[in-house]
């Protein structure tokens, strides 16, 4: 890797696996299981410096979260971790009401991260939107699963 090249690897999930809590049934805590297994390994083999995601603590509270997927992945690997997604107050302060804003949002806090190479989790829909914004940025680009468990 260069010293100018920054890696960035995509997987779309839907939200619901991002998180559990006292109402996950057994598929759901199996679907979750999964992902964490398959963030773990990617995050050692592609020896990423940071997993991020399109979430943020005000959703795990709307929640009543006792568990958030990537944090507790990045925990059990050792790597830093960072929600990128802003909260309400935040939407409201910066007028991030489209989800072309919300996206430059993320781009600006994974660019404060200083993280060379990253994993991030966002919603299927805001893969590609995300991607292009990413490569716009210096990123080289990998979608890993377009709407993982639910790839063909």
């Amino acid at each position: 890797m260069g010293d100018s090249e920054r890696l960035a690897y995509l997987i779309g999930v839907d939200h619901r696996i991002q998180y559990t809590n006292a109402s996950c049934g057994p598929e759901w805590r199996a679907d979750i299981k999964a992902l964490e297994d398959y963030l773990a390994d990617k995050a050692l083999e592609l020896n990423v410096d940071l997993l991020a995601e399109e979430f943020n603590e005000e959703y795990l509270v709307q929640n009543h979260a006792t568990g958030c997927t990537v944090r507790d992945v990045a925990g059990r690997v050792e790597k830093q971790h960072i929600f990128c997604e802003p909260d309400a107050a935040e939407r409201e302060a910066k007028k991030l009401n489209t989800p072309d804003l919300r996206e430059s949002f993320w781009l600006d806090r994974l660019l404060k991260s200083g993280a060379a190479s990253l994993l991030f989790v966002c919603g299927y829909d805001h893969l590609k939107s995300f991607s292009k914004k990413l490569n716009a940025a210096g990123f080289e680009t990998t979608i890993l699963s377009e709407n993982w468990g639910n790839d063909p």
